[in-house]
């Protein structure tokens, strides 16, 4: 079977030969909202930078096909990304479908590419518009990318290479924009140990291996590598012995909880999703659904929230919340009026005696 091997999940292929061949026999789960959103705001740099429009404010309010809606806050993240690609200038191309190689298959779409004319460097940065943290070095996405750009060109065009990653909502010790920059011959050094890894994945019998990873897999609820390696984590001992770790055990203890912790976290988002699927055509027991609720918000323009209720609603610009407001001194009743409580669709919740005593008022 032939089958590709996307860079954007090249950190879980490159490290589990059995993730994306496994993948194959069960259907593309739907996009999720977090997906959706970075898809969206990718979306809006292209558009921008390809000159499709003028800035990333003009796109305020627009839906991106997927349904996800263009706000003011996304808008100002991403044109700080633009303005950075802008002001270093040169040859920019976005959404470039690039192959790092054929067999196996290594190929995908790159986010953005600018090259410099007059200093012999490429530059490949992505945009990572989610919370959790993604590092710059030996990023295996963008070396991917890179190393495939370098393949369209005539050896020694480019003398270096400069990854980055822009990540507008997440604190990171580099800041917003990080980089890396290493030469072309270690680029080429680590897509060759990619490409041998991706042989891996298309080797019979592929081995699957948990770890961090396994965040996202698609096939995560399915895994007996994962699940295995968690029930490993949990085993029961009984012990009277006790003593103080040493300095050197005990940053050993915390590097192990940190990697229990991942793989752990991962079996549980894998199968809290998949158990509220199911739970709207099956009964999972001791499980049930309810709708979710999202944070009070204003329904009503700025405006109309200050004539009503003759406070001032604004905090740097943007509404404050509704709370916020009623601690300003306005009344409780015209700000509930003014605002609603959006549903944010069904979520799974443990039918326990505590559930039941609560729903009763106990």
């Amino acid at each position: 079977m032939t089958f590709r091997l996307p860079p954007s999940s090249s950190h879980r292929w490159t490290n589990c030969a059995l993730a994306v061949p496994a993948s194959q026999a069960y259907p593309d789960e739907p996009e999720g909202d977090e997906a959706r959103e970075g898809t969206c705001a990718a979306w809006v740099a292209q558009t921008v930078l390809t000159g499709m429009s003028v800035n990333c404010a003009a796109l305020i309010n627009y839906t991106h096909e997927n349904g996800w809606l263009i706000t003011a806050e996304m808008a100002r993240d991403v044109q700080e990304y633009v303005d950075l690609i802008h002001k270093r200038g040169g040859t920019t191309s976005c959404e470039a479908f690039v192959t790092l190689s054929t067999d196996p298959l290594i190929a995908g779409t790159t986010d953005l590419t600018a090259t410099i004319a007059s200093i012999p460097t490429l530059y490949v940065d992505d945009l990572k518009y989610g919370r959790k943290i993604v590092e710059v070095r030996k990023n295996t996405q963008l070396v991917i990318y890179a190393a495939a750009i370098l393949r369209k060109y005539a050896p020694g065009t480019f003398n270096l290479v400069q990854l980055g990653i822009y990540q507008p909502r997440a604190f990171h010790r580099d800041g917003t924009y990080r980089k890396w920059v290493v030469s072309v011959a270690d680029i080429e050094r680590m897509a060759a140990e990619i490409i041998e890894a991706g042989r891996r994945a298309y080797a019979p019998n592929p081995i699957g291996t948990a770890g961090e990873w396994c965040t996202y897999c698609p096939i995560a609820t399915r895994c007996e590598a994962l699940a295995q390696t968690n029930y490993a984590r949990i085993t029961v001992v009984h012990s009277q012995s006790h003593r103080d770790m040493t300095p050197l055990e005990l940053s050993r203890e915390l590097d192990f909880i940190e990697e229990a912790d991942a793989t752990l976290k991962a079996r549980k988002k894998a199968v809290q999703a998949e158990a509220e699927q199911r739970a709207r055509s099956e009964r999972i027991p001791r499980y049930g659904l309810e709708m979710g609720t999202g944070k009070r918000r204003f329904k009503a323009t700025g405006e109309v929230v200050r004539m009503l209720t003759g406070k001032d609603p604004y905090e740097k610009q943007e509404l404050c919340t509704p709370a916020e407001l009623v601690r300003r001194g306005a009344s409780k009743d015209v700000v509930n009026a003014l605002s609603i409580v959006p549903n944010t669709g069904m979520k799974l919740i443990k039918v326990d005696e505590n559930y039941i005593a609560k729903s009763f008022g106990e």
